[in-house]
């Protein structure tokens, strides 16, 4: 069987990566006019396919495959102009260029190539790891750029804590794969060598805790930072976020904002989990990992930032709910004179850890499903 996709915006072909859920096929990128053509085997047919444009301005879509005859098209629709979003509404942020000044923020994550963000971030290659990526637009890109990036224009989506120190250090290992070691190491890097204040792991293993990623975590904290994990997205808390030292978060979304026919809004209408808060209707996130360690939901389906310089481009999962916690965080502590005035060690990493749980605001979910709530700040940061 085959299947002939082609991938549109505004009616002309743009690239995509697809990723097909329900079957071996995993992921594939269309040419640049957003065509692809792949052959299924009959007990191997996806149910679904998720597209995310390879070009800012569109939203990514989730498209059902049952729907169609081995042929689809699909549309992605424009994504709104900023500066501001929902999730700067909800956290009470501004969009202020200074927010998180004096604050040291480190991002383990896949190497990427900075095109965008020379100025924003510092990058690092911690023992055994491998820096070269050409993807400007890897996963890493989008978690550093949820913090620090530049608007791509005057109604551009900026990084919310712009003001803050990023640096960035590659997880991967030599052969192009992840490891736990050269994690491990660059963690550590972080917190002992870069003075990192947080550290944000937007990553994760359901089924294999790493004793060494573990054990670097202890050591950070120890060395005064603290760490902030994205809960995953398969259902249930991801380690490293599942260990009791880190902070783990989890997704919520906002009902009603994003285009139809979007994955956002795929995500809204599929949701069990409605939430009222501040007159405004949200849901959690069903993908979102829960459990007894959770710690706090924060936007993750249907944010919008520039991407490397590039932008905008629509973002889902966890993996960017962590960095917009991490962003918060940072710029709450940037307003503490007692954090400030505390020597690097354990003490300063209790203190930040007391100041998150304080931000927190209950949305009225289980404690399995939101832990203490929302970070927000106090009043609006302007």
């Amino acid at each position: 069987m085959k299947l002939k996709l082609t991938v549109t915006g505004n009616g002309s072909g743009i690239p995509a990566r697809c990723y097909f859920l329900g079957s071996q096929t995993h992921e594939r990128d269309t040419d640049e006019r957003g065509r692809l053509i792949i052959d299924l085997l009959p007990d191997d047919v996806p149910q679904a396919v998720m597209i995310q444009p390879r070009v800012s301005g569109f939203w990514g879509l989730m498209e059902l495959l049952g729907e169609h005859e081995g042929e689809l098209r699909a549309d992605c629709p424009p994504l709104p102009p900023g500066p501001k979003g929902w999730w700067h509404d909800v956290m009470n942020l501004s969009i202020d260029p200074t927010l998180g000044a004096g604050i040291r923020i480190g991002v383990v994550d896949t190497p990427f190539m900075p095109v965008g963000l020379k100025a924003q971030i510092q990058m690092i290659s911690p023992p055994g790891s491998h820096p070269s990526e050409h993807d400007p637009l890897a996963h890493g890109a989008q978690v550093c750029s949820v913090l620090v990036s530049e608007p791509a224009s005057r109604r551009g989506f900026a990084g919310i804590c712009r003001g803050a120190t990023v640096i960035h250090a590659s997880a991967i290992g030599p052969d192009g794969a992840a490891r736990p070691g050269v994690a491990a190491s660059a963690i550590r890097a972080l917190a002992q060598d870069h003075q990192a204040d947080i550290i944000n792991l937007s990553w994760g293993d359901a089924q294999r805790p790493s004793a060494a990623v573990h054990k670097a975590i202890k050591d950070a904290i120890e060395a005064g930072a603290i760490v902030l994990a994205a809960s995953g997205n398969q259902g249930e808390i991801r380690y490293p976020a599942a260990h009791d030292e880190c902070l783990a978060i989890g997704a919520i979304g906002k009902t009603d904002f994003a285009e139809a026919g979007s994955h956002a809004a795929f995500e809204a209408f599929v949701n069990r989990s409605e939430i009222e808060f501040d007159d405004e209707r949200f849901f959690r996130c069903n993908f979102s990992g829960s459990g007894q360690n959770i710690s706090a939901v924060a936007p993750g389906c249907g944010i919008i930032f520039a991407v490397n310089g590039k932008g905008p481009f629509d973002l889902l999962g966890t993996s960017f709910a962590a960095p917009i916690s991490t962003a918060t965080l940072a710029i709450a502590l940037a307003g503490d004179p007692v954090y400030a005035a505390l020597p690097r060690g354990e003490i300063r990493s209790r203190h930040a850890r007391a100041l998150f749980q304080s931000l927190c605001e209950d949305l009225g979910l289980p404690n399995n499903q939101q832990g203490y709530g929302l970070p927000r700040l106090p009043e609006f940061v302007d």
